[in-house]
């Protein structure tokens, strides 16, 4: 795909962060199908792919959730990500950035 936009996201953690980083890419000017949004939890104590799953309606934007079966850190969790994910272009974005408005335009 022609400047297709792949948003990974690993994180460990901080279910309020998260949020904040979610609500951050929901508000971007780049039309929704033109990027996805992977997600990688770094297994959290707190379940936040059930959070995330719970609040997904929330989301105007197309993505996927991982889990991680035990903390691996975030350079393994950048990889996966990559490896599953289709844009040509590609942006990693950690737990806690929270993203203005036209980051991904």
């Amino acid at each position: 795909m022609n400047n297709f936009l792949s948003v990974i996201v690993p994180f460990f953690g901080a279910k309020k962060t998260i949020s904040m980083v979610l609500e951050g890419i929901n508000k971007q000017n780049l039309p929704r199908d033109l990027f996805e949004v992977i997600i990688i939890d770094d297994s959290s104590e707190e379940n936040i792919k059930d959070f995330i799953l719970k609040n997904k309606e929330k989301f105007k934007f197309n993505f996927k959730i991982f889990r991680n079966n035990k903390n691996k850190g975030s350079s393994y969790s950048r990889n996966f990500g990559f490896k599953n994910s289709k844009g040509d272009t590609i942006l990693f974005l950690g737990g806690d950035i929270i993203p203005e408005k036209n980051l991904f335009w």
